[in-house]
């Protein structure tokens, strides 16, 4: 047990204390000095709140290169020996769903910017961009009669998308670059629903409803309404912002997760004698390996910008982990413990990717 910083006498009723004293034998007050370093109370509330106490260290080895034996010997009633499985879980899925919200970040502002060259189109307050495609248009157009493939290397050189309405006789397409807005007299009929949405949700100067009566969208219509609503909110919000919000629910779909994981386990062994709560600890030891991982996986793939190849590694790795870690767990066979592990892999996989998929919607519903 940690010794205490003790005083010789009680602070609450200043009764004479000995050393071996944690109370006050008279008011009952804990003997503690609370008057230390910032410093201290940080590496206390660290090792109180993960128990860094030396368990860590000796977890290390076992939990990397012996799959199952953590989750056996804490099951077999070894607690104090290693690291407790729950803080491993919570500590690693923390670095987990850091590097996810790192990277996340990163991936907003791709978005923002392809958004951008796909949804983009010319506006009349853009005259450096206009007057560079009116004479690509020109010199273009002088050795060629092909109207698609111009169109195509003048995307490709500005970075614009133009209008299939463009008029493709006159030499001067300025005119026909501008997008009439709700104040220049409607849409281009041309235009489909998804690019007045976006276009007018660009509009900044526009309220939500008054882009949502531009699209003609009834209010009786309840839910194509509120589809719509949410969707301009969704445009218009920062994009860094909007990922971090999906992200942050991410732990807690995983963490609901977790005990659909062990009751599957809890079926494909049902013969065996094990508990559920075994079924969670093993649960427990196998996300937490599975976070170190992916999380280090990804942390080194946007660093050096690399390939799908390391990220297959990290899956082939984590698989094979939890494979021995069944077979030393369970102790059944290797082909009966293959059949299972990939039916548990099939059912589980496609949990997640329903539970994503809601959590997607819910977050983009309530956001």
């Amino acid at each position: 047990m940690k010794s205490q910083r003790k005083h010789p006498y009680c602070l609450n009723c200043n009764t004479p204390l000995k050393i071996q004293d944690n109370y006050c034998p008279k008011c009952g007050q804990e003997n503690t000095d609370q008057n230390v370093s910032v410093g201290i109370i940080l590496s206390e509330f660290i090792s109180n709140a993960f128990a860094l106490d030396g368990k860590l260290p000796k977890s290390f080895v076992p939990f990397l290169f012996k799959p199952g034996k953590l989750t056996n010997t804490y099951n077999a009633g070894k607690r104090n020996k290693y690291f407790n499985p729950v803080r491993m879980y919570l500590v690693l899925s923390l670095f987990y769903f850091f590097v996810i919200g790192y990277i996340g970040k990163k991936v907003a502002e791709d978005i923002e910017t392809q958004s951008e060259k796909v949804f983009n189109r010319v506006s009349s307050d853009d005259p450096a961009s206009l007057s560079k495609i009116d004479s690509l248009i020109n010199l273009k157009s002088r050795d060629s009669v092909n109207w698609e493939a111009i169109k195509k290397e003048i995307e490709k050189d500005t970075g614009l998308k133009l209008p299939d309405s463009l008029n493709k006789e006159k030499p001067n397409i300025i005119k026909d670059l501008k997008i009439d807005s709700v104040e220049n007299g409607g849409w281009d009929t041309n235009l489909d629903f998804t690019e007045k949405l976006y276009s007018l949700a660009q509009d900044e100067s526009l309220s939500i409803e008054q882009c949502i009566d531009s699209l003609d969208v009834n209010k009786s219509e309840k839910l194509t309404y509120a589809l719509t609503y949410q969707s301009i909110k969704i445009i218009r919000s920062d994009k860094r912002y909007l990922i971090g919000y999906i992200l942050k629910n991410l732990p807690i779909m995983m963490f609901i997760l977790l005990p659909v994981f062990a009751g599957m386990l809890k079926l494909l062994y049902i013969r065996r004698n094990f508990l559920y709560i075994h079924h969670i600890i093993h649960a427990l030891y196998l996300h937490s390996f599975a976070y170190l991982v992916y999380g280090l996986t990804l942390l080194i793939t946007v660093k050096y910008d690399l390939d799908a190849g390391l990220a297959f590694f990290s899956f082939i790795l984590v698989s094979t982990y939890s494979y021995i870690s069944f077979i030393r767990v369970y102790k059944q066979g290797w082909f009966k413990t293959f059949v299972k592990f990939n039916i548990l892999g099939y059912f589980y996989i496609s949990f997640l990717l329903i539970a994503f998929l809601i959590e997607l919607m819910l977050s983009l519903y309530l956001f």
